[in-house]
């Protein structure tokens, strides 16, 4: 039988973060716009349960230098363990400039508890003309990305009897100031 749920919307970032360039760092994209990193929000201990889900959304614009952009990495970072870190996906070598990107990253927990305990299987899908195998503007479709690109596994394990930040990073392969990447969008929900 049915369970009545819904999904709770505990974050909405409407407002520009600052622009990630000219850095090689793993980097919060949840920074920058009003407040001190308002898209951080920090899950209380024992919020999650068997079967809790987690949605994040994220869009943005992203500009890449031409023939060496090299490889874009998402991560989502709960307390202090990189708990999803999706593959370096290869960057278009044709220059792009302020290109529309959508990122949706959905989890289940698995498990939960302490030390190690909890994890979640994540899947998800980046989008943008930014990525390989995306043409001109107006001649061709967008390309999307799953993440991960290979058989989905299980987190890394971080303890959910605790209070946890949740933040959205991102990573360049390549220290360029033509290698930029903008949150405009951004909203994370939980299952109930």
């Amino acid at each position: 039988m049915g369970s009545n749920s819904w999904w709770q919307q505990v974050v909405n970032v409407i407002a520009d973060g600052t622009a990630i360039a000219s850095s090689t760092s793993q980097t919060s994209l949840l920074t920058g716009s009003p407040g001190a990193s308002p898209g951080v929000w920090t899950m209380p201990a024992n919020t999650l349960q068997p079967g809790t889900e987690i949605l994040i959304r994220a869009a943005g614009r992203m500009s890449t230098v031409v023939t060496t952009p090299g490889t874009a990495t998402f991560t989502v970072k709960i307390g202090s363990v990189n708990a999803m870190v999706s593959q370096a996906m290869a960057l278009n070598t044709t220059a792009q400039t302020s290109q529309t990107w959508i990122l949706e990253i959905h989890a289940t927990a698995r498990q939960v508890g302490n030390s190690t305990n909890t994890q979640l299987m994540w899947t998800g899908k980046f989008v943008s003309r930014a990525v390989v195998g995306s043409g001109a503007a107006g001649s061709t479709g967008v390309g999307i990305l799953l993440i991960p690109e290979a058989a989905p596994a299980v987190s890394t394990g971080f303890d959910s009897t605790a209070a946890n930040a949740i933040d959205l990073q991102y990573t360049w392969s390549v220290n360029s100031a033509s290698n930029s990447i903008q949150l405009q969008q951004y909203s994370l929900a939980f299952k109930n």
